[in-house]
């Protein structure tokens, strides 16, 4: 198969920076430091052989220290390794979607070799950011990490720095949002168990935060 074939080359072209490749599950990881770095293969259910292979990459960090941090603070069910990441175009700003045709047999090793490109010139460094936690956790201070959400980076900067770096970071937001201020007011002074389990919008999740974390 066009894809699986595919994927197996960019895997084989990972193994030499030291990614293992999970074929059943279509990601290769590594492990630096205390980080997970996995890059991910997805395809898409409109392919056509001969005339449409699609290739999207994901790339996320975990952390096992930020999960044993959030098992002694959250249910269990949300006490996950996630830090960081997403589809690959999501790394940075300067694309609205990364993909990858592999239908063309003549260009097919060209696309490849773009694909490892890509992940060499994108998604290597946005992984290298957090091999510095404490310049990572300044950096959310003052400017949003792309594919870095509100809570994890809050949470990241609580369990690598401390509280205090927690509340710079999600003072930096409130700088970022003031429009925001008035329902994060309402929510925060009672928030609904829906928001202390599972907050969606911004303004539950600053309210999630403020509650559960303690910051102000």
């Amino acid at each position: 198969m066009v894809y699986q074939a595919a994927c197996l080359s960019i895997a084989e072209a990972l193994a030499r920076l030291g990614f293992k490749y999970a074929k059943s599950k279509q990601r290769c990881s590594r492990q630096a430091g205390d980080f997970q770095e996995e890059v991910s293969f997805q395809s898409s259910h409109y392919n056509a052989s001969g005339r449409h292979v699609q290739l999207w990459l994901h790339a996320t960090v975990a952390s096992r220290a930020l999960q044993a941090w959030r098992q002694k603070r959250l249910p269990s069910e949300l006490a996950s390794a996630h830090v960081a990441g997403g589809m690959v175009h999501l790394l940075g700003t300067q694309y609205a979607l990364v993909q990858w045709e592999l239908a063309d047999p003549r260009d097919r090793r060209q696309t490849i070799e773009d694909a490892v490109a890509f992940i060499r010139s994108d998604v290597l460094p946005y992984f290298a950011r957090f091999s510095d936690t404490a310049g990572l956790i300044s950096l959310l201070a003052e400017q949003a990490v792309p594919a870095f959400d509100l809570v994890p980076s809050v949470e990241f900067a609580h369990c690598f720095g401390g509280k205090d770096q927690a509340q710079a970071v999600l003072n930096r937001f409130l700088r970022d949002r003031p429009d925001l201020e008035p329902a994060i007011a309402l929510e925060a002074a009672n928030p609904s168990p829906s928001t202390l389990l599972r907050p969606g919008n911004y303004v539950q999740q600053v309210a999630y935060l403020k509650h559960l974390y303690g910051l102000a």
